[in-house]
C-alpha cells in the first residue's frame, strides 16, 4: 500500500492524496499535524531519501531560522523539527520521493496497480512442476490444479 506522509494545510500533500484518490488507489496517510515520525520511522526514510533531500528549503520554518547561513545536521534537525520535512513523503515499498511529482506518482500507481492485479482469493495459488513454479489465476476456480 502507498503511503503518504504530510500535513493536510501543505498544498503538495494535497495534490499526491487527490493523484492517487481520482486513480482509485487507496493509501495510508500519515498527518503529522496529529502524529510526527518516529526517530526510527525516520531513519527508514532516510535509507529511502537521503536527509538533504527531504530538508524543505522553502519552508517558513527554515527561512525564519535563517538555516541557509547555518552549519547543522541534517537528520537531527528533521528529526528535532518536522516543520523542516519536504511534503509529502510517498512511499511504496523501496520507492520514495520527497515533494510532489506527478511523474513519480504514475509510476507508483502503475506499480500499485501491477501489485493488486495479483492479489487474488485465498485457494487461487496453484502449483507447477517441481520447480516450485507459482501460478497465479485471477479466476476462483482452478481446472487441474494440483494440491
Amino acid at each position: 500500500m502507498i503511503r503518504i506522509i504530510g500535513r493536510n494545510k501543505c498544498n503538495e500533500t494535497k495534490k499526491a492524496l487527490r493523484f492517487f484518490k481520482e486513480r482509485g488507489i487507496k493509501v495510508q496517510f500519515q498527518n503529522l499535524d496529529e502524529r510526527e515520525l518516529t526517530a526510527g520511522e525516520l531513519e527508514n526514510i532516510f535509507k529511502l531519501i537521503k536527509p538533504d533531500a527531504l530538508l524543505d528549503t522553502e519552508s517558513k520554518e527554515y527561512k525564519k531560522r535563517g538555516m541557509a547561513y547555518m552549519d547543522f545536521d541534517t537528520p537531527q534537525e528533521l528529526l528535532e523539527d518536522q516543520l523542516l520535512l519536504k511534503t509529502p513523503i510517498v512511499i511504496l515499498g523501496r520507492s520514495a520521493m520527497a515533494g510532489f511529482d506527478q511523474d513519480f506518482c504514475k509510476k507508483i500507481a502503475e506499480s500499485e496497480n501491477n501489485y493488486s492485479s495479483i492479489l487474488v482469493p485465498a485457494g487461487t495459488i496453484r502449483r507447477e512442476s517441481t520447480f516450485s513454479f507459482l501460478a497465479v489465476s485471477s479466476s476462483n476456480s482452478l481446472p487441474g490444479a494440483m494440491w
